[in-house]
């Protein structure tokens, strides 16, 4: 009769086995992930233009985002994913030329089109202090400027209280990967607490 225990705990360990061996390997995938993660080449920070009006009460809206090597935040590029500008008149931005500097501006340009009088483009976001993945800034509206519609038609400032913000995600990936990895080390530390 004192065999019986022992068998079954042989066979129990034999079943747990290979579920170990999965959990270990999966362990070491989770980890080496996280770390690639970390260690990426490129990562992206998005930013929202926040209650950035005209003098006219005319809104300016807009997301972009911002992709840079972890060890050169300021030699990234940016895209605007999201883009209202006032007095446009449509959607297609593709004769727009916006130049980022991620320490202190963003400026939109267009030249005057052929076919109309002198409907040129020049705005100028100035903001203080210099972006960060985490920090936003402020439209300094002594040196910005916003410049369209021919011979200074429409040609004004900002109003105060404008800023460009990052969104801010929950969870950041290699966070959730690590946090996947402490569960499987304590799901394998529960499993193996029936060691003889």
């Amino acid at each position: 009769m004192t065999d019986l225990p022992s068998k079954t705990t042989t066979a129990h360990r034999a079943t747990l086995h290979p579920v170990k061996r999965f959990f270990g390997c999966a362990l070491l995938g989770v980890f080496g992930l996280a770390a690639a993660s970390t260690n990426a080449c490129a990562d992206t920070v998005t930013y929202n233009l926040n209650n950035v009006f005209l003098e006219d009460g005319s809104p300016m809206t807009g997301k972009f985002d911002w992709t840079y090597d972890a060890d050169d935040f300021e030699g990234g590029s940016g895209e605007f994913t999201e883009l209202v500008i006032p007095y446009w008149g449509s959607t297609d931005y593709d004769s727009l030329t916006v130049t980022f500097d991620i320490k202190n501006s963003i400026e939109f340009n267009r030249d005057s089109l052929p076919s109309t009088h002198d409907e040129g483009y020049g705005i100028n976001l100035k903001f203080s202090p210099a972006l960060t993945p985490a920090g936003a800034a402020m439209i300094d509206t002594t040196l910005s400027a916003f410049e369209c519609c021919g011979n200074g038609f429409k040609d004004q400032g900002f109003l105060s209280g404008g800023s460009i913000a990052p969104v801010v995600s929950s969870i950041p990936l290699p966070s959730t990967i690590l946090l996947l990895g402490s569960g499987l080390v304590g799901f394998m530390r529960r499993t193996g607490c029936d060691r003889p």
